[in-house]
């Protein structure tokens, strides 16, 4: 049943997209080049962090984007300037912009991000309201977003759940068939696989791909501004590579299993662990229960992820509570920038001094 449920979802997904490349659907330009950020499956595939990065290169290369989000789960319904890209930051509350848009800015105070569910109605607010002009649009998690032509669209590849071995929900994990892939111009592998690049090169050797490796994950404090410019050897007095003690976890993301492992990976001497539901909007009583299971099973230190840190009601708790982040990075940013200006026209655009 599971199985014919997914071919049936594939197959109604596969005539929405053929709808919008016939014309029957229509497809907005907007006043800049575009680029896509996204993924088929659906969750936890690293969209956000990606988005990121593809942002911080882009600026280190002298083009300015701006960023646009559905901005998931958000009180707020009307299209939304959370940054104005000026080096504040968010300047709207998280539960008003989504937490990932938040997180974005919070991460990337010289790139306006904008959240709508319309992104051409983000486009405007961004181009009337930001505080620099944006040279291009980024897309986050907009590989299904149709509504919006692009310039350059990017597919975020997991090595270890490769998507052409998979199905669509609710009998894999995939949003489309794994035959969508084709509208993507490139491929982003979000970890070092000698098996998954062989089998990209095998399904779509006219592809180009990129590798996205993890630098070191660190720890801060609660309460400490995120980390804008990540640790080095010669910056690491806010954060630590390390966390001593008993831990206990707690996540409300996609895919918290991945949290703990990589926590255990990392040496933390794991008490226990808790989950909520992916961008669980916490209260003061998650705060307590999650407490109360910590000093049950002898932990004395509480990890969450950054995600989740900026949608906690509260900076204080009777425990110390650390928070785990990490950043992408590729080994040929300059490769990757000059194709995505390629397809984006804006080769014109001198390299940032």
């Amino acid at each position: 049943m599971l199985s014919i449920l997914g071919t049936t979802w594939g197959l109604l997904t596969g005539f929405r997209a053929s709808l919008y490349e016939t014309g029957w659907l229509p497809c907005h330009n907007l006043e800049l080049p575009v680029i896509s950020i996204g993924a088929l499956s659906v969750g936890g595939a690293g969209k956000t962090p990606t988005t990121a990065l593809i942002a911080s290169l882009l600026s280190e290369a002298g083009v300015q984007p701006a960023i646009l989000s559905r901005g998931y789960r958000r009180k707020s319904t009307a299209a939304l300037l959370v940054s104005h890209g000026d080096g504040r930051g968010p300047v709207v509350a998280v539960d008003q912009a989504g937490d990932e848009p938040f997180w974005l800015a919070s991460v990337l105070p010289t790139v306006p991000v904008v959240v709508a569910k319309r992104r051409e109605e983000a486009a405007h607010v961004a181009l009337a309201a930001a505080a620099v002009t944006p040279d291009v649009f980024l897309l986050d998690d907009g590989f299904q977003h149709l509504r919006v032509a692009r310039n350059a669209n990017l597919l975020i590849v997991n090595p270890e759940e490769p998507f052409w071995e998979d199905t669509p929900i609710p009998s894999g994990r995939l949003r489309e068939a794994p035959t969508a892939a084709t509208r993507a111009d490139g491929f982003l592998i979000v970890g070092d696989d000698t098996d998954a690049t062989m089998g990209l090169h095998n399904h779509f050797p006219e592809h180009p791909w990129f590798e996205l490796t993890r630098q070191t994950p660190c720890y801060w404090s609660l309460g400490q501004e995120i980390p804008r410019a990540w640790p080095t050897n010669e910056n690491k007095s806010a954060t630590e590579t390390r966390l001593k003690g008993s831990v206990f976890a707690f996540a409300g993301i996609a895919r918290p299993e991945r949290f703990f492992e990589d926590l255990e990976a990392d040496g933390v001497t794991l008490k226990g662990q808790c989950t909520f539901p992916d961008h669980h909007e916490f209260r003061a009583q998650d705060v307590t229960r999650v407490i109360k299971m910590a000093q049950k099973c002898g932990a004395d230190t509480l990890v969450t992820t950054e995600k989740d840190a900026v949608r906690l009601p509260s900076k204080r708790f009777r425990l110390p509570l650390r928070v785990w982040g990490y950043r992408l990075q590729t080994s040929s940013p300059e490769t990757l920038v000059s194709w995505l200006k390629e397809l984006t026209g804006l080769s014109s655009i001198p390299d940032a001094a």
